[in-house]
């Protein structure tokens, strides 16, 4: 489990309730909302935030996914 700051560089979300939490990897709250950062359906990996650009936390998961 990966906790911290990540990059994050817009104010569009997928709220909670848009797909099943079957799917939901990462929420993640800031101010009032809570929303979805991270999904995952079939063989695909979805980040709501940047891993590219979120130092060494970032690329610590995608060394996770990829593996």
């Amino acid at each position: 489990s990966l906790s911290g700051d990540f990059y994050f560089v817009n104010k569009f979300y997928v709220p909670l309730d848009a797909v099943s939490s079957e799917y939901i990897l990462a929420t993640t709250c800031h101010g009032c909302t809570t929303f979805i950062s991270a999904l995952k359906f079939q063989n695909a990996v979805f980040f709501q935030f940047h891993p590219e650009k979120s130092g060494t936390r970032g690329l610590k998961l995608l060394k996770q996914i990829l593996i």
